[in-house]
């Protein structure tokens, strides 16, 4: 199936150290994930976050509790330190809506083009309500950008099967779509290459 295919391909992707290609690179990536992430992968998350920013890697999520705001507080923690804290924050938070979950993240409102790229992603667009269908067209900029037209590098993130569910499914459709590379941490060998290569590269 596409999601194994895309597994796998992540899979050698990592083995063969693209992470550290990225290195040398603007890198723009997703963190992502449902609500129901463990605890130990939100802490996992977390340390991305913070050693990911420390790269100078732009962090793109949604607000959502659980997984995005494991991503985002490692970001934060990390440019909280900083003297001179970068304009952007090393992060874009796409909110359905204005103050979503609390986050005052001044990208909120997903436009047009994200609304109508969303239909076409979503299996059943015409049973969701108006929040419903804001929070899939926030999901287009977590994987597209603002413009819906500037793709993210890889997305990280957790869903409770493994596979394109929940309201991440929404994203990782799209970013299948545009073959950018998944990593779930629902499978825990890819769980141990992340851990590695964040022992490897920080200590």
């Amino acid at each position: 199936s596409v999601d194994i295919f895309v597994f796998n391909r992540v899979r050698r992707i990592m083995i063969d150290n693209t992470f550290w290609f990225f290195l040398q690179h603007n890198t723009i990536y997703a963190g992502i994930g449902s609500r129901e992430t463990p605890q130990a992968i939100c802490t996992l998350m977390q340390e991305c976050g913070s050693k990911f920013a420390h790269l100078g890697w732009l962090l793109r999520s949604g607000g959502a509790q659980g997984a995005d705001t494991s991503f985002e507080l490692g970001v934060d923690q990390f440019v909280s330190k900083l003297e001179t804290p970068p304009v952007n924050a090393l992060k874009e938070i796409m909110l359905p809506w204005s103050l979503f979950e609390n986050n005052t993240s001044p990208y909120y409102r997903p436009t047009k083009q994200a609304y109508k790229l969303a239909e076409s992603f979503h299996p059943a667009w015409h049973k969701l309500t108006q929040g419903g269908k804001a929070l899939q067209a926030r999901n287009v900029h977590q994987i597209l950008g603002l413009s819906c037209e500037s793709p993210v590098d890889f997305v990280l993130c957790w869903t409770k099967d493994g596979k394109p569910s929940g309201g991440t499914g929404q994203a990782l459709r799209i970013a299948m779509k545009h073959e950018i590379p998944i990593i779930n941490l629902f499978d825990t060998s890819a769980v141990k290459l992340l851990t590695e290569f964040i022992r490897n590269h920080f200590q």
